[in-house]
């Protein structure tokens, strides 16, 4: 399979019940989706779960899929 590219998405999801713990309270639950793409037309689908807002700053501006550069099979690496 031939990688074309990733889009990343960041989701902030409110929750109905927040959840307590002794470090903090959550009322929000972060989410990144991601969507890999080949130009065989496979689509894989995974989350990140980075627990806090804050840590998704760095996909800001991405409102576009993220182009690859031509990437070595692992086993060529």
């Amino acid at each position: 399979m031939t990688l074309e590219s990733i889009r990343a998405r960041p989701v902030v999801l409110k929750l109905k019940r927040p959840v307590v713990a002794r470090i903090a309270t959550l009322t929000d639950w972060p989410l990144i989706l991601i969507d890999l793409y080949t130009a065989e037309g496979v689509i894989g689908r995974a989350y990140l779960e980075p627990y806090i807002p804050k840590a998704m700053h760095y996909l800001r501006g991405r409102r576009s899929p993220m182009p690859l550069q031509s990437l070595p099979h692992p086993r060529q690496r």
